[in-house]
Order: C-alpha cells, then structure tokens, then sequence
C-alpha cells in the first residue's frame, strides 16, 4: 500500500499518529505501508475516511501521487488550500506545465 504511505506522510503523521487515530498498533500500520499484510475492511474504511481519500487509492488501484519525497512538503500545502482556489491553483499549474513543455 504505497499511497498510504504518501498519504501519511504528505500529511506529516508518523506511523504511531496514524494506528491511534485508527485504533490499531503501530507495527500492523507498518506491515501494511510494506506489503507484507493488507487491513481488514473496518481499517481499510476508517483510514480512508481520516485521509479524505478512497479505497481504492490507499489500495493502490488509483495512480499514485509521485512518490518523491521533494513533493511531501508541497502536498501538505495544497491539502490547505481552500475549495475556493484550487481552480486557480489548477490554472497554475496547467501554466507551469506549458511553459515546461516549450523549453
């Protein structure tokens, strides 16, 4: 589950922030982030609904965000952005995109 660990981190919570949150123990959440294990559907749900995302990105079925880690910061920025601004936020970026592509 690599976008649970994107979610986690865009977001500036440890491993421990996380399973208190959700009721479970630190090391099950590692498990999980590793692949070595999957939540049961009552955890799979509850992270999703502390993270705002769905199901099946946390299961990795969606594209992930980029997983390096220079974007961390800027995610957790964005995720404060008001609904209100993220069209113009959108109109930015498609700006910057363009202007990357006629270089």
């Amino acid at each position: 589950m690599v976008n649970l660990r994107i979610v986690r981190l865009a977001n500036g919570l440890t491993q421990e922030d996380v399973a208190r949150e959700i009721g479970v123990k630190s090391n099950a959440l590692c498990q999980w982030e590793l692949g070595q294990r999957e939540p049961d559907f009552v955890s799979l749900v509850k992270l999703a609904d502390f993270f705002g995302v769905t199901v099946d990105y946390l299961l990795d079925r969606e594209k992930p965000v980029n997983s390096d880690n220079r974007l961390f910061p800027i995610i957790r920025k964005v995720s404060k952005i008001d609904n209100s601004l993220l069209t113009e936020l959108d109109t930015f970026i498609d700006a910057l995109l363009k202007k990357q592509a006629n270089k």
